[in-house]
């Protein structure tokens, strides 16, 4: 998995992108799934003070990359929406990105999720312990989108996990973001 370090010139720039694609979007009334909504931006970033809080009170100490890119968002505005194909289901919402505090016990419901299942979860995942470290913790960022908290400051693998079904999603946050919220492709 690639080692990164995601500067802040990435961050704004990735920010400016994803809030111009946001701007003019349209809800597809033909799709399951939760889709931003048009006009959704980005929650000013966080305090160095803040991050130290926020690690503290998840018990995780985040990579370096996410920590940069707390410094510039904390989290999306807006829910985002099922619309169900329009088949005739009301709507629902849920958070988009994830902010602090505002979605604090969401976060921590969603770590909780994990532990039902941990072995089958970290087997799925086929990293072995060189990656995940000797206490491995997955921070939630987005839906079921976590990022691997293993103690190395440098690595911030992206996984998408629900239930037992576990993935690399991404070998770094920054590419995960690109790829999740600008469509392009993830690369190595």
């Amino acid at each position: 998995m690639a080692d990164t370090e995601m500067t802040p010139n990435a961050v704004k720039i990735f920010l400016r992108e994803t809030e111009k694609k946001w701007a003019d979007r349209k809800i597809n009334n033909g799709t399951y799934g939760f889709q931003f909504q048009p006009g959704t931006k980005w929650i000013p970033g966080l305090s160095q003070e803040q991050i130290n809080a926020y690690q503290s009170t998840l018990e995780i100490r985040f990579p370096k990359d996410l920590v940069t890119f707390l410094q510039y968002a904390n989290g999306t505005d807006l829910q985002t929406i099922n619309v169900y194909d329009n088949d005739g289901n009301p709507h629902t919402y849920a958070p988009g990105v994830y902010s602090y505090p505002r979605d604090l016990e969401v976060i921590k419901q969603r770590i909780a999720l994990l532990t039902e299942d941990w072995d089958e979860v970290l087997e799925s995942l086929g990293l072995g312990e060189n990656v995940l470290g000797k206490n491995p913790k997955f921070f939630p960022f987005f839906a079921h989108r976590y990022v691997l908290c293993n103690g190395d400051p440098t690595t911030s693998i992206v996984c998408s996990i629900h239930g037992t079904d576990a993935i690399v999603y991404g070998p770094s946050l920054e590419k995960y973001l690109q790829s999740e919220f600008l469509d392009e492709p993830v690369g190595q």
